[in-house]
């Protein structure tokens, strides 16, 4: 039986809602079907952006190795810019191309007067050289002296005709004292020219290979003593005189008489008796 329920009492709803509770009714019904859909606000999805693609910075490339060619044109660069010996020094130590101080403790530069008539340029300093901060200190050293002392010239003489100056293809000590690589005379050369061009001597002596190499671009003690050389360095030009090392000469002393007619040669060109 339907019931109005606007002509319901209280009492009689009540009841009514009691018995459907009784038999299990959980959901009120109308009398039409409710599409509850209709009921809730319609929920539209957010729009699904594309992904955008979030572009990474590229990775910045690792610097260009510089080549030997590079570096040695950056040396000469600094080289040419040195208006002194002590600009010079400070440029070779400021010069990070090369990583040769790495094995050394000191730079040994030079030695002696620069006025000199006579320079005399050897390959690298030894570990005594290195440790004293001083060029020709161990037992080379004193065939050093002697041998130059023969012919009447000394680096600690202060006349310029009887003083000596002396330096290195490379002021720091080379790592096991292990021969200059050739690309590390190509780098080395812009200072050693600077050096000549700056002290401007009557004659240049050639102490062994490596500076054969880096003076005059050639190699060969042996062949190149027995004719003779013009160097130059900017727009200096003096005589090159190769003769052996004193540490060759301590390994093989039968080259000493050779090493002394070299030495004879050496002082005729600079005027005979000293």
């Amino acid at each position: 039986m339907r019931h109005d329920l606007d002509q319901m009492t209280y009492t009689d709803a009540l009841a009514a809602l009691s018995w459907q509770v009784d038999l299990g009714v959980s959901d009120a019904i109308e009398e039409a079907p409710i599409n509850r859909f209709d009921l809730e606000p319609e929920v539209k999805p957010a729009p699904v952006s594309p992904k955008v693609a979030q572009s990474k910075p590229a990775p910045t490339p690792a610097p260009k190795a510089a080549t030997v060619s590079d570096l040695a044109k950056a040396a000469d660069a600094l080289a040419q810019a040195a208006p002194s010996l002590d600009a010079l020094r400070a440029a070779m130590a400021d010069f990070h191309g090369l990583d040769l101080r790495k094995g050394a403790r000191n730079m040994v530069f030079s030695q002696g007067k620069p006025q000199a008539d006579v320079m005399v340029i050897a390959e690298a300093p030894s570990r005594v050289d290195d440790e004293a901060r001083q060029g020709f200190s161990d037992e080379a050293g004193k065939l050093f002296d002697a041998m130059f002392g023969a012919i009447g010239l000394s680096r600690s003489a202060e006349g310029q005709s009887e003083a000596l100056y002396f330096t290195y293809v490379s002021p720091w000590r080379m790592p096991q004292d292990r021969p200059i690589t050739e690309a590390e005379h190509q780098v080395l050369r812009p200072f050693l020219l600077r050096h000549i061009a700056l002290c401007t001597p009557k004659a240049v002596v050639l102490l062994g290979n490596a500076s054969c190499v880096s003076a005059l671009s050639q190699t060969g003690v042996q062949r190149l003593r027995e004719s003779d050389h013009m160097l130059e360095a900017g727009t200096h030009r003096c005589a090159a005189f190769p003769i052996y090392s004193p540490a060759r000469l301590m390994k093989v002393p039968l080259l000493k008489r050779e090493a002394w007619a070299d030495l004879l040669k050496l002082k005729a060109s600079l005027g005979g008796a000293r």
